[in-house]
């Protein structure tokens, strides 16, 4: 068994996969507006999540729709602190947090973003954040007293850059798997080696949960091969 996470609630065109996927996974990061979504469709898919006993997070970003948060913006911290404070406003309950895109991966190696990140969810009530392995927001949450789910992604390929493990930019081919059979692989290569495949070497790798894009080719595929192996 494993821990099986999705985005949810980004694509209004795409609510029966997302519900199909609601029901494969453990737990679902909701869309709040940054990137896509708005209240209304985040309150869907929160008591959606609820009603069947799923997990669900907050899914927080650059105020960024245009190019779907995966840019990065130069915005001053207050800037940044408004937006996110906007969007948690979509479901002020939450206790948990995934950051998105573009803020996701700064405040993986910023570690003056991520202290102001971790300092603002023990500000707001946050208790968990999802997070990378080994990352300056994982370093950041723990230090401030938060939880923190390190988090795979089992539909990206990962690359070894700047002495560390990163996900190979959505530019090259291949960095999304398409493939639920390489998704299986890699996620078996953590689970019984402790390595993360990267090119042609491996690296030691461990999360506790696993994230398929909603937005991924064949996401609904990839899920379901996933829960055959795992369930």
């Amino acid at each position: 068994m494993i821990h099986l996470n999705c985005d949810i609630g980004e694509m209004p065109a795409e609510r029966e996969r997302d519900l199909a996927l609601l029901r494969l996974v453990d737990a679902v990061s909701i869309a709040c507006g940054g990137h896509a979504g708005d209240a209304d469709s985040a309150r869907f898919w929160q008591q959606q999540a609820t009603t069947q006993g799923k997990q669900w997070h907050l899914h927080l970003s650059y105020p960024d729709r245009e190019h779907f948060g995966r840019r990065a913006l130069d915005l001053s911290w207050p800037v940044l602190r408004e937006a996110l404070e906007a969007q948690r406003a979509c479901l002020p309950d939450s206790t948990a947090v995934k950051f998105h895109g573009a803020l996701y991966h700064r405040a993986s190696t910023d570690m003056a973003l991520a202290e102001a990140l971790a300092e603002w969810c023990v500000q707001v009530g946050i208790q968990r954040v999802l997070a990378p392995p080994q990352s300056a927001m994982t370093d950041a949450a723990q230090q401030h007293g938060l939880q923190v789910l390190r988090e795979g992604f089992a539909d990206r390929r990962y690359c070894w850059q700047d002495g560390r493990l990163q996900l190979a930019p959505r530019s090259e081919a291949g960095a999304v798997h398409d493939d639920p059979q390489h998704v299986i692989a890699q996620i078996r290569q953590v689970l019984e080696c402790g390595q993360m495949p990267a090119g042609a070497q491996q690296h030691a790798f461990a999360c506790d949960t696993w994230c398929i894009h909603s937005d991924s080719p064949g996401a609904l595929l990839m899920a379901q091969a996933i829960r055959r192996q795992w369930p």
